[in-house]
């Protein structure tokens, strides 16, 4: 259920005007539009601007740690690949030339240090990529669609992942070598977390249980989970991100019978929820925040 919202329209946000916070997401016509763009605005929706252009569908945007560079997907030259650009959107630069079927990249994608990215292949695994050049590792093994969404911890030491390894979609974690892959969630259906407290301590989930989708908090050692909130009287939720003072969550609202979306903010204590207001006839989704 959660691909399809891959090809959502990617806004960047220009987050609360006070901190000089950005946000960052997809914005198109609708959930199955064929060309959907990363756009900027501030983080209550004002002084939106379109960073990508063309008949292309693009995706998945993640800022550098300085916050000068965006990468992000596109399928612009026929096949699914990386590419980066400055936070402007100028100089959009092909940064990938492979074979992968299925690309994706997290809020979370860069190592603190910018030195390296890392980007999940649904049908091959997590990978490690350096910033200044084009080589490639993959640090998980085993069978297809062994690991899709992966976030770097803020201080270094741990990427988060999702993988079907064992059955159904569950979230890992490992050092950033690919070493020490354990298994943090354990449910009847799928778990993904999406994005990393900034003390590392905690990550911020989504769930599909009892036919109800689901946001919550665990702690990255799979203790602690605490329900944040859930979509029994709204069609659909996706995408949790904490923002970068760990106090607000940024996440996306399913409308219109499946055929819209939009951005939410809400406090982390689950008060003070707010509908960003961007153009209402265009959809949202995918909404990230920039670093400090």
């Amino acid at each position: 259920m959660k691909y399809l919202f891959i090809t959502l329209t990617l806004v960047i946000l220009i987050g609360c005007s006070s901190s000089g916070i950005k946000i960052a997401f997809v914005s198109g016509s609708g959930l199955y539009s064929e060309s959907t763009h990363i756009h900027v605005a501030n983080s209550d929706g004002t002084n939106e601007v379109q960073l990508t252009n063309g008949n292309s569908q693009n995706s998945s945007p993640c800022w550098s740690p300085d916050n000068e560079k965006i990468a992000f997907v596109s399928n612009r030259d026929d096949s699914e690949e990386i590419y980066m650009m400055k936070s402007d959107g100028t100089l959009p630069t092909r940064f990938t030339y492979s074979d992968f079927s299925e690309l994706n990249l997290s809020s979370e994608c860069w190592s603190p240090d910018g030195e390296k990215m890392v980007f999940g292949d649904t049908n091959g695994g997590i990978f490690l990529i350096s910033s200044d050049d084009d080589e490639i590792k993959k640090i998980t093994s085993g069978p297809d669609k062994n690991g899709y969404f992966p976030i770097w911890s803020p201080d270094g030491k741990k990427i988060a992942f999702t993988s079907t390894r064992d059955g159904n979609e569950e979230v890992y974690t490992m050092n950033p070598d690919g070493s020490q892959q354990s298994r943090i969630t354990n449910s009847p259906d799928y778990d993904t977390c999406y994005s990393w407290s900034p003390d590392s301590r905690k990550l911020a989930c989504e769930t599909f249980r009892n036919r109800v989708m689901h946001f919550y908090i665990v702690n990255a050692d799979g203790t602690n989970l605490t329900d944040l909130i859930d979509a029994r009287e709204i069609l659909g939720i996706w995408r949790p991100e904490l923002s970068p003072n760990g106090n607000k969550i940024l996440y996306t609202v399913i409308e219109k019978d499946y055929t819209s979306s939009s951005l939410y903010i809400m406090n982390e204590d689950r008060t003070d929820t707010m509908k960003l207001d961007i153009n209402e006839a265009n959809a949202q989704s995918s909404g990230v925040w920039s670093n400090k």
